[in-house]
C-alpha cells in the first residue's frame, strides 16, 4: 500500500515545498472545528453517502499518529470519536495503528461511537456491520469489547431478519469472546 507522501509525491513530482505544505495541512484537518458530528458522519453512511472530509481527516490522523504516537490522542475526545466514526464508516482496508491504540488507551471513546453506529448499522439492516468481527476477536479490542458487547446484545432485535442473525455470531457465536491474555468476556453478564 502507497503511503501518503508516496501518493504525494506521485502526484506533485519533485515539488518538495508543495508536498511539504500538503502533509502539513492533512495532519491538521482533525483540529478543525467544521467536522461532522458523529450522528451526520452515520446518518451519512447510512444514506450510502460520506462526508467530503472524511479521507483527509483519516490520513490526518495517520500522518499525526506516525509522527508523534503520544500527541496524536491529546485532542479532544469528540474529535477523536468522530475519527472513530470515520474509519468505521469507511469500511475497507486495514484498521489503522491507530485505532488499536486508541481502542487500549480510551475504550470508552471507541466503544461510544461503535455502540451508536452498529446499534444504527443493524437498525438499518446493512450486510457489512465494520469493526463488529474484531470485538469477538481482536485482544487490542478486548476493553471496548467489554463495554460495547452487553448494550449491542441487549439492543439486538428479538425477531432479527435472515440478513442480521451473523451480527450477534459475530460478536458473540453464544460463547465467551475470547481476548487471548486479556481474559474472556461472557455475553450479558453471564
Amino acid at each position: 500500500m502507497d503511503t501518503p507522501l508516496q501518493r504525494l509525491e506521485e502526484f506533485f513530482g519533485e515539488d518538495r515545498a508543495l508536498i511539504d505544505a500538503t502533509l502539513s495541512g492533512l495532519a491538521r484537518v482533525v483540529e478543525r472545528d467544521d467536522l461532522p458530528t458523529v450522528d451526520e458522519i452515520i446518518r451519512l453512511h447510512l444514506d450510502k453517502k460520506f462526508h467530503f472530509i472524511r479521507e483527509a481527516a483519516l490520513v490526518g490522523m495517520d500522518l499525526r499518529y506516525e509522527s508523534d504516537k503520544e500527541a496524536a490522542f491529546t485532542l479532544p475526545d469528540s474529535k477523536l470519536e468522530k475519527l472513530c466514526a470515520f474509519w468505521l464508516t469507511n469500511g475497507r482496508g486495514e484498521e489503522p495503528d491507530w485505532y488499536e491504540v486508541l481502542a487500549q488507551a480510551r475504550p470508552e471513546v471507541v466503544a461510544k461511537v461503535v455502540i451508536q453506529y452498529t446499534e444504527r448499522a443493524i437498525k438499518a439492516k446493512l450486510e457489512y456491520v465494520t469493526g463488529i468481527w474484531q470485538l469477538g476477536r481482536s485482544a487490542e479490542l478486548a476493553a471496548v469489547a467489554n463495554i460495547a458487547i452487553p448494550p449491542l446484545l441487549a439492543s439486538f432485535p428479538a425477531r432479527a431478519s435472515q440478513a442480521t442473525p451473523w451480527v450477534a455470531g459475530s460478536a458473540s457465536q453464544g460463547r465467551p469472546v475470547e481476548h487471548g491474555e486479556g481474559g474472556t468476556h461472557r455475553p450479558g453478564g453471564a
